[in-house]
């Protein structure tokens, strides 16, 4: 009876170490199932001028399979997990630095790609300043179509000093051309709608208010 006994006892312990061992080799199976089919992108984003980390860079992988994406702490580390093997394009973003990326990242099971980046600051305008000669032909600002143009600038314009034809003169301005009569007018305008001035006095004639032909 005692025997009996005994090799019941030795039964159930067998098949209870048969029954942990199969669970323990199934455990492993299933690990071993899940393991080999993802990868990792890992790295640190620094600032290219002075190698220093920085926090808060936006970090995304993309590829055909999908994309993920992350953020670097205060060591400029990050990490992305789980991903697909497959090839990625992974691009880093930060306010106030230029974007970058790198292409052709392929990540394999169970390995990490260290994919780092330095970032460029970006440019910034600070102010602006337009300047202007006085002596232009064109002066944005003026609310009438206004040329003025100095003794030199007629010799340059008319070719020789003692050119006299004030006709060629204006003709030569910007947007004036000669109307069908062959006077000058401005931007298409009718030649009385216009007024002329030599060294400040009045160049119009009082009753036919045309030009006085002559710088004489």
């Amino acid at each position: 009876m005692d025997r009996l006994s005994r090799l019941s006892r030795t039964f159930r312990r067998a098949v209870l170490a048969l029954l942990i061992a199969a669970t323990m080799i199934s455990q492993t199976t299933g690990m071993g199932a899940a393991a080999g089919i993802t990868g990792t992108i890992s790295g640190t984003v620094t600032n290219g001028a002075d190698n220093a980390p920085l926090e808060g860079v936006k970090i995304n992988v993309a590829s055909p399979t999908g994309s993920a994406s992350a953020t670097s702490n205060a060591k400029g580390f990050y990490s992305i997990t789980g991903l697909t093997v497959d090839t990625y394009t992974v691009s880093f973003q930060l306010t106030g630095f230029e974007p970058a990326s790198t292409t052709g990242v392929t990540v394999f099971a169970d390995q990490v790609q260290d994919v780092s980046a330095k970032l460029q600051k970006s440019l910034s305008t600070i102010g602006r300043v337009t300047s202007r000669g006085g002596g232009g032909a064109f002066q944005p600002k003026q609310t009438q179509d206004t040329y003025s143009v100095t003794a030199s600038q007629v010799q340059t314009i008319l070719g020789r000093s003692d050119a006299i034809s004030e006709t060629q003169l204006l003709a030569s301005l910007p947007g004036a051309t000669y109307d069908s009569s062959g006077y000058p007018v401005l931007r298409g305008g009718r030649e009385n709608e216009e007024g002329f001035q030599n060294e400040g006095i009045d160049q119009t004639d009082a009753f036919t208010s045309q030009f006085v032909n002559s710088l004489a």
